[in-house]
């Protein structure tokens, strides 16, 4: 939808939706993430912040509005990885947990057999 087609919402469009000319402002606008970055805010829930310094893990960043914050970097792709290898790890030994009663359950029913069991712990290394 083009500026021409947002005329028609009159004085409400630029509440709508930024013009064309603004949009590929922003769009072409560089964005250096060593320089700035988005921290929370009491007013707003985030505000583009200049940062000043770094020490260790922690970062100072100074808003568009002039307030200092003090801030801790967000984590490693790495230590992100081992967490969702951590948890996808443990879903899998719960689901080959279940498979191994589910298959016991059924030897000592004797519902289906050997057959049944020998199916049951197929199943699970899917």
């Amino acid at each position: 939808m083009g500026d021409a087609a947002m005329k028609e919402f009159g004085a409400a469009a630029p509440y709508l939706r930024k013009s064309d000319r603004e949009r590929l402002e922003a769009q072409t606008r560089p964005f250096d993430m060593k320089k700035e970055c988005f921290v929370p805010d009491s007013d707003e829930e985030y505000v583009k912040a200049s940062i000043t310094s770094r020490e260790g893990d922690k970062v100072t960043a100074q808003t568009e509005r002039g307030k200092t914050n003090i801030e801790k970097t967000c984590r490693t792709v790495e230590d992100q990885m081992n967490e969702y290898k951590t948890k996808f790890e443990e879903a899998q030994r719960c689901i080959n947990d279940f498979n191994m009663q589910k298959a016991k359950l059924q030897t000592e029913n004797a519902a289906g057999g050997y057959d049944a069991v020998v199916l049951v712990l197929a199943e699970g290394d899917k």
